[in-house]
């Protein structure tokens, strides 16, 4: 069986990739929640990434936001 692995990007890719400024790109994902959230690397979240494929599914208009879960 074969793992499709998934490459990871940095904002400055993402913001490349939009054309967005940084305050637009987190206004796009926190409030409006139109553009996919990005991927923690450590548990502090210093380091984070957003995937290649969910930036191209927004891109193509096909990026969903997940249902968010009940408390």
């Amino acid at each position: 069986m074969t793992t499709a692995l998934r490459k990871a990007i940095r904002r400055p890719r993402v913001l490349e990739a939009t054309g967005w400024s940084v305050p637009t790109l987190y206004r796009k994902m926190n409030v409006e929640k139109v553009f996919p959230k990005p991927h923690k690397l450590d548990p502090n979240g210093q380091a984070v990434v957003w995937w290649e494929d969910e930036v191209i599914a927004w891109q193509r208009g096909e990026w969903k936001p997940a249902a968010e879960v009940a408390a």
